[in-house]
């Protein structure tokens, strides 16, 4: 039988000691590891460089920078030629990097790192400038941006010459998004779009209430939905239908009667029996604008509620999604962290 430490060892290597002047879980200098406190720009004589009460480690830890297929992906999109992850700790005489390397980052001496005025010790998403709450809104899906004025973004890309700006809104009706592309024609290149929803805020691998949506280049070269796939990692079988979301959920709202605000119990109510949706069952539509310097405006319309899809959100409800697009020669590059999901709340 094997001791804690053959463990231990057997699982993860050698075990070495490194020295951590300010007791917060970051070594100060140590080249063994793939981080510390040298490369990360934190102070290793203070807990809590950024003065917040938050530690450094929390405060890494609040960022997944761990190397994956999909981080290494970033590396090369955002920062070719810099230095993977994995590769800094080695002893081949590589010289190490700095943190930061193709994906966000949170800054060591700065309370508020994505600048969104909320400090990052109360910050759901201290990397993220996006709030992760999602408008109660009716939008016309006729390829025209302007009923979203109002509503902020959940989500933004920049490589390459290409922007793509991600929007999204719900009624008790649809489940709204908006995507925005922009860039000259040579510097394009996207090839597509995956976005995966997890209706029920439980997990991608969990349950019935998962959608994988694609939208990518038609038969004329325009973008379109190619795909839509629900009730993903279902437990009785793929594809299948989600059998265990409540029908109806209630909902307190504020409304005016006599010139008095009061609260009144607002019901949504949904659909149990379920059919499998398809592409042609989601409200699509798309513009293009400009020659040399070219935008694309998509917007979609996923039915809520009606049980095309495992998709039943009202107030307060909770979802997620993640977001990914497609560049030639490199491969899904994710908006978010890689093999995370973005979660919002309705309002």
């Amino acid at each position: 039988m094997l001791t804690d430490v053959q463990y231990l060892r057997n699982l993860f290597g050698h075990i070495y000691v490194a020295r951590d002047t300010d007791g917060d879980g970051v070594p100060d200098d140590d080249f063994r590891l793939p981080l510390d406190e040298k490369r990360f720009g934190s102070d290793p004589k203070k807990a809590s460089t950024d003065s917040s009460g938050m530690t450094d480690l929390e405060k890494i830890m609040s960022a997944r920078w761990v190397p994956t297929f999909l981080t290494g992906m970033r590396d090369k999109v955002f920062n070719p030629g810099y230095p993977p992850m994995w590769r800094m700790a080695s002893k081949t005489g590589i010289k190490l990097a700095t943190p930061g390397t193709g994906y966000a980052w949170p800054k060591a001496k700065v309370q508020d790192s994505d600048g969104d005025g909320i400090i990052d010790k109360d910050d759901p998403y201290p990397i993220y400038p996006w709030q992760p709450s999602i408008k109660r809104a009716t939008i016309k899906v006729d390829g025209d941006a302007a009923d979203w004025d109002s509503i902020p973004a959940v989500g933004h890309f920049n490589t390459g010459g290409v922007v793509c700006t991600f929007k999204t809104a719900y009624d008790v009706k649809n489940l709204y998004y908006l995507v925005q592309i922009e860039g000259s024609l040579r510097a394009r290149g996207v090839r597509g779009i995956t976005l995966n929803i997890d209706g029920d805020d439980d997990g991608w691998y969990v349950g019935d209430d998962n959608l994988d949506l694609r939208i990518g280049p038609g038969e004329d070269g325009k973008l379109v939905v190619t795909k839509a796939i629900a009730h993903l990692c279902s437990s009785r079988g793929w594809p299948h239908f989600d059998e265990g979301n409540p029908v109806t959920r209630t909902h307190k709202a504020k409304v005016m009667k006599d010139g008095k605000e009061v609260e009144e119990a607002e019901e949504w109510s949904f659909i149990r029996e379920k059919r499998y949706g398809t592409k042609d069952d989601i409200k699509f539509a798309s513009t293009t604008l400009g020659d040399n310097i070219r935008t694309d405006t998509i917007e979609i319309a996923i039915p809520n509620g009606d049980g095309t899809f495992p998709i039943q959100i009202g107030p307060k409800h909770t979802f997620a999604h993640a977001i990914y697009v497609g560049i030639p020669d490199k491969g899904a590059v994710p908006v978010y962290e890689a093999y995370t999901m973005f979660h919002m709340e309705c309002q």
